[in-house]
């Protein structure tokens, strides 16, 4: 599993061996957000600096990226 916290140290994303990408809040852990689209485990995520946008990468040789809501 891939993690990474955001610029705000707010929020954070990990990317899942089935595809997914989750947004948890790193205060109280709770679950914000899911991803899906990559029919592959995710080797990579990333926030974009300002926090926006996560790129996610996938075993599947394509990268993704989402609007951080």
């Amino acid at each position: 599993m891939q993690v990474t916290w955001s610029p705000d140290s707010k929020r954070i994303a990990s990317g899942s061996p089935d595809g997914t990408v989750h947004v948890w809040d790193a205060a109280n852990g709770s679950h914000l957000f899911v991803y899906k689209g990559h029919p592959h485990y995710i080797t990579s995520v990333a926030w974009s600096p300002d926090g926006k946008r996560i790129a996610s990468g996938s075993n599947d040789h394509t990268v993704r990226v989402w609007n951080a809501q």
